[in-house]
């Protein structure tokens, strides 16, 4: 079965994600917000445009290389990550979290965030569509938010 048909059958109809996948056409560009790249020389963001620089070849599918979603969707792919288990077995989340960390997530290119924790029924999506960021997003302010959200929810 091919990548994008296994996931809109196990994953975005499961969840109820009406407007995610790999087919850009006309109504979903229309839709979509603009990208912007940030110059860390000038500290100033200009607009990309509507277009999929991860598109490799339309037949080539992957999550990070033109899968394309709307932040109504990628919040209930995180609800469904951090609160069932309609995606996952429970002991598949288990593992995932067991030893090596208690939470899981994801930093996406244009700097979007998403951390899981299953064990805390904690989900968080970060989205932003600015490329050229450089690590700030990345080492910076993703780990800041993990750290507020711990610390309001936790009060740790």
């Amino acid at each position: 079965m091919p990548f994008g048909e296994y996931l809109q059958k196990h994953i975005f109809d499961v969840c109820g994600m009406k407007r995610t996948g790999f087919t850009l056409n006309e109504k979903i560009k229309e839709q979509m917000c603009s990208q912007y790249v940030y110059d860390g020389q000038t500290k100033t963001a200009s607009l990309k445009g509507k277009w999929n620089q991860f598109i490799l070849t339309p037949a080539y599918q992957s999550g990070g290389a033109g899968l394309i979603s709307c932040v109504e969707d990628y919040i209930k792919f995180v609800i469904a990550m951090s609160n069932s288990n309609k995606l996952l077995k429970g002991e598949s989340i288990d593992m995932m979290c067991a030893n090596q960390l208690g939470e899981f997530g994801w930093d996406g290119a244009a700097g979007s965030y998403v951390m899981i924790d299953p064990d805390k029924h904690i989900g968080v999506f970060y989205a932003t569509h600015v490329c050229g960021h450089g690590e700030y997003l990345y080492k910076i302010l993703h780990q800041q938010i993990r750290d507020e959200v711990y610390r309001g929810i936790l009060g740790v």
